[in-house]
Order: C-alpha cells, then sequence, then structure tokens
C-alpha cells in the first residue's frame, strides 16, 4: 500500500482474507510477522478475519497506539508546526479520514475523547 489510501487496511484486508479462507494449508491458523504499516494491516487482518485464527502476530515498529507529532521532520520548524496544527484541526474529520491514511492512526492525547469516537482504525 502507498500509505496514502485510506481504504486501507479495510479493502486489502478483505482480499488477504479471501485468499487465506481459500488456502487449505491455513485452514489450522497461522502465524504473521509485520513491520511498521504491516504490523497495523496484520492486525486489522486478525479482528476483520477470524477464521482460520491467527495464532500469532509480531508486530515490529507498528504505531498500533497511533502516532502524535513528526519526528525528524523533514522540512523547516514552521513547516512542521503548521503541519501539525493542521492535523490537530482536521485528522478526526470524515473528509480527511476516508482520504488519509495517517490521519487514521493520528492519536492527539489531549483529545482521547475524540480520537477514539473519530478514528477510523
Amino acid at each position: 500500500s502507498s500509505g496514502i489510501n485510506a481504504e486501507w487496511p479495510l479493502r486489502p484486508g478483505e482480499f488477504a482474507c479471501n485468499v487465506i479462507k481459500k488456502d487449505p494449508n491455513l485452514q489450522n491458523g497461522y502465524n504473521a510477522m509485520g513491520f511498521s504499516q504491516g504490523g497495523q494491516f496484520l492486525r486489522a487482518l486478525a479482528q476483520m478475519c477470524p477464521s482460520p485464527p491467527m495464532k500469532q502476530l509480531v508486530s515490529i515498529g507498528g504505531q498500533h497506539q497511533g502516532v502524535y507529532g513528526f519526528p525528524h521532520c523533514p522540512g523547516s520548524w514552521f513547516i512542521c508546526k503548521e503541519v501539525e496544527k493542521l492535523l490537530d484541526m482536521g485528522a478526526y474529520t470524515d473528509f480527511v479520514q476516508n482520504r488519509l491514511v495517517q490521519a487514521q492512526y493520528w492519536h492527539d492525547p489531549l483529545n482521547e475523547d475524540k480520537y477514539r469516537q473519530h478514528s477510523k482504525f
């Protein structure tokens, strides 16, 4: 996934679930390992596709509790702060949630209720 399409992880998850269900070698379950967004994709797969069961999931570097801020932002300090302000204002709107997958794991610790109510992931 490019990381931009907000239908991730749903559309690829449905595809992967169908492939796994049809594979006779996986009918008794399987183990999975994912890195970064791959770990998040696999967690979504385990949640949306319980059969056959994912026996173990190893996720390395996944942002399961979300992210907040831009560590090592490649732009100037001013630009990074302005982007953070825009995310603070709009990350939880349907418009942004439906178009930018990164907004789905934007986790503002100062607005926990908003995160839980509006984050699609």
